[in-house]
């Protein structure tokens, strides 16, 4: 996130705010689902955020991570493959309540698993 501030004589210039968890986390299942290329910029890059990428890659979602400032999601409209394996969430309560809902929208069991 950057704010720019330059409407006051006292204040001039800008801040870049680091990304936070619940907001990658967000943007990362949202561009999933929508129908071509999201770009997530200056996104957190921890152990739940990689928990949620490795699951909506069994969902069928391709990333492009090579720029750790800028990742690219490529959506699928909601055109989801089902999950062969367990999907594992680790602490992700975000990406928990995310995989339910989108295995919901398969027939039979799927397995999600966390810590």
């Amino acid at each position: 996130m950057k704010f720019l501030v330059n409407n006051t004589p006292e204040l001039k210039g800008s801040i870049m705010i680091p990304g936070n968890k619940s907001g990658t986390a967000r943007a990362l299942i949202f561009g999933a689902m929508g129908d071509g290329i999201t770009t997530v910029t200056n996104p957190l890059h921890n152990i739940d955020t990689y928990s949620i990428i490795d699951c909506l890659r069994q969902f069928g979602i391709e990333f492009d991570l090579s720029d750790d400032n800028r990742w690219i999601v490529y959506g699928k409209g909601g055109k989801l493959e089902q999950p062969k394996n367990v999907l594992d969430v680790g602490n992700s309560g975000t990406g928990l309540y995310a995989m339910i809902a989108l295995a919901a929208f398969f027939p039979g069991a799927n397995v999600i698993s966390g810590d």
